[in-house]
């Protein structure tokens, strides 16, 4: 059942206020809902700059998962080569979103 949100809070804010909360709000990528929701519930709101390169990358080696296994699916083969050099990038890109991540956690204590 969906959480029913049925009251609404306004306040005001001063010119250079409201700058800045849109520049987090942006930077944060969510809804503007979500991110004073989030904030003055307590929420810690963590940017990651790297978080949406990284997101394509994995994305990208799933395609690439996705192609071989079809391959194998089909019947087609695939090299030892092709597998293992793919192995290798998805191996990379997870050890890169792990360090990402770790980094982030560090900086939260």
């Amino acid at each position: 059942m969906a959480r029913q949100r049925e009251r609404q809070i306004l306040f005001r804010v001063s010119a250079d206020e409201a700058e800045r909360i849109e520049a987090k709000i942006r930077q944060a990528g969510l809804s503007k809902r979500q991110y004073l929701t989030d904030a003055a519930l307590g929420s810690r709101i963590v940017v990651i700059e790297e978080l949406k390169t990284m997101i394509i990358e994995m994305k990208r080696q799933g395609n690439n998962l996705n192609q071989i296994a079809r391959k194998l699916n089909s019947g087609e083969k695939v090299s030892s080569q092709e597998f293992a050099d793919t192995m290798s990038q998805v191996r990379q890109a997870w050890a890169e979103l792990t360090f990402l991540i770790r980094a982030a956690e560090e900086r939260l204590k």
